[in-house]
């Protein structure tokens, strides 16, 4: 009796033990503040979202950072279940849900007393810019694919304070103009009281950004999609939802559609 009861046991700890493992999933991410943010109180808008979809299935999400390359490169391998957040075209052979988490436009940054202004391809001829490396930019991929081995063109930023070294460089001349998110960007200068020392001076095409999902496990990364766009189908009109946007003074992504 007793032995049946061990083994009753035994096969209970161990079914419970596989099902804890089913229900957990790792998203690889960057700080870009208020989608991806460093900080427990205010993790980021994105963040929310996924934690909030994959909470109502009962699956834990393990968030892990990373600098963007090295993200996109893990999670491609299968080594990490899901990105936040990227573009379709960042991430062509990863498995998308429908839904998107976030926007972007890629904008120039320059300090505040440069005459220079972006018009067109051509005004990039007589300066070099910053870049997060492996990021997507619309209408300027040809140009920084033709000119990645410049130097005196183009600097790659690769690195979990991607900001804080980008406009770090910025101010101090090593590049003549700054190209991020202006979403991101205005966040981060905000908040470190740098937003009267810089300018926007032209911006890139407006995209969506997405919770995608790894091409290597195909049928889990299809079930977690449907699983998502089951979740925002059911509460991207409800108030729940746009007090999440609220909370990070963001404009929601439907609106800008």
């Amino acid at each position: 009796m007793r032995i049946k009861l061990y083994l009753s046991l035994f096969i209970i700890t161990l079914f419970c033990s596989n099902k804890l493992k089913a229900e957990s999933i790792n998203v690889a991410w960057n700080p870009w503040c208020p989608w991806m943010c460093d900080s427990d109180e205010k993790p980021g808008l994105s963040v929310e979202i996924v934690e909030n979809a994959f909470k109502s299935q009962e699956i834990d999400v393990q968030f892990q950072k990373y600098n963007w390359a090295l993200a996109v490169s893990e999670v491609r391998d299968g080594k990490i279940n899901g990105l936040l957040a990227p573009a379709k075209l960042e991430a062509p052979d990863f498995i998308f849900p429908k839904e998107p988490v976030a926007y972007q436009q890629m904008c120039f940054y320059v300090k505040k007393d440069s005459t220079w202004e972006y018009k067109s391809i051509d005004s990039l001829k007589n300066i070099s810019i910053a870049i997060s490396q492996g990021a997507h930019y619309p209408g300027l991929m040809e140009y920084i694919n033709k000119n990645s081995d410049k130097k005196n063109k183009i600097k790659n930023i690769s690195t979990e304070d991607l900001f804080t070294i980008g406009f770090k460089n910025l101010l101090n001349n090593t590049y003549q103009a700054l190209v991020l998110d202006y979403v991101t960007s205005d966040y981060y200068l905000k908040k470190n009281d740098l937003i009267d020392q810089v300018k926007k001076v032209g911006c890139l095409k407006t995209e969506y950004l997405y919770f995608a999902l790894s091409p290597k496990n195909k049928e889990k990364s299809l079930k977690l999609s449907r699983i998502f766009d089951e979740y925002i189908a059911n509460y991207k009109s409800t108030d729940f939802y746009q007090k999440l946007y609220d909370k990070y003074n963001v404009e929601n992504w439907s609106q800008k559609k």
